[in-house]
């Protein structure tokens, strides 16, 4: 994934399943006793081999942007993660496109 990523392309980490089955654990870790990264997840290993590449990167002329999208889809709805609970007005729209 992190390959096509470096290429351009969108890509998708997906997690399904039961209430307590390890999607959060699996996709963000769990920090360490002292608050350091003790067990990271999915997400803070890929971002960090990301941003290991983009700071090597000696060519002046080349710029790099990312973007990143976190959501939840629970009972039909679909919440953004990186905004906070209380300041959600509304489940995202799901949109659908003939092409």
């Amino acid at each position: 994934m992190l390959e096509n990523a470096w290429k351009g392309l969108n890509c998708t980490a997906f997690a399904y399943g039961q209430t307590g089955s390890g999607k959060s654990y699996s996709f963000f870790g769990k920090p360490g006793s002292d608050g350091k990264r003790g067990n990271p997840g999915i997400v803070p290993m890929a971002a960090d081999k990301i941003f290991e590449r983009i700071r090597a990167n000696t060519d002046p002329n080349i710029t790099f942007q990312t973007t990143v999208q976190m959501v939840e889809i629970y009972m039909e709805k679909i919440q953004d993660l990186f905004v906070e609970p209380a300041l959600r007005k509304a489940p995202l729209e799901v949109k659908s496109n003939a092409t």
